[in-house]
């Protein structure tokens, strides 16, 4: 999620849906489930603020969305310097960028991290989760990408069965 004040943005707010083996902002927004991005895979050279603009989709609250395609893509499939490329002209273009990555780590993730103000982890609150957790950190230092703004979000957090509750 990334937060720029350069001068005036046509648009407050962007979803890029990284995640290109198992993206779900489509779906969950209730978008149709034809995705450009092979465009952008095929001529990756012509990417610029109107090829970008003619990807995304727009939902009815006013978001524009850059969908992943339905049948996964291996990570591989996108460079850093696309996805580079793609953060820069989103830059210039939305006030506000939120992007969906991939549970994996791919050779583009320090990319989008390192341009990112805020890294929002979510999680469940479990055992198998927290160790999971545990070894992300672990990979994240391993990459020498320490000093991150990372916050943790515990998902689906019940409080049934603590003491005073109901």
């Amino acid at each position: 999620c990334a937060k720029r004040k350069l001068g005036k943005k046509d648009q407050a707010a962007c979803l890029l849906d990284l995640d290109l083996q198992y993206g779900g902002a489509s779906i969950h927004l209730d978008l149709p489930g034809y995705s450009p991005v092979m465009d952008l895979l095929n001529k990756p050279e012509r990417l610029d603020r109107e090829m970008l603009e003619g990807m995304m989709m727009r939902h009815s609250s006013g978001l524009r969305v850059l969908t992943t395609p339905e049948a996964p893509l291996p990570m591989e499939a996108v460079s850093s310097e696309i996805i580079d490329k793609l953060l820069q002209i989103a830059q210039k273009r939305f006030e506000y960028i939120v992007v969906d990555m991939p549970q994996t780590m791919t050779m583009w993730t320090d990319t989008v991290f390192r341009k990112s103000k805020v890294i929002y982890v979510v999680m469940q609150l479990n055992v198998p989760s927290i160790r999971q957790l545990r070894r992300w950190f672990s990979v994240i230092e391993q990459e020498g990408l320490q000093g991150l703004p990372i916050k943790v979000v515990v998902n689906r957090y019940s409080s049934f069965g603590h003491a005073g509750q109901s």
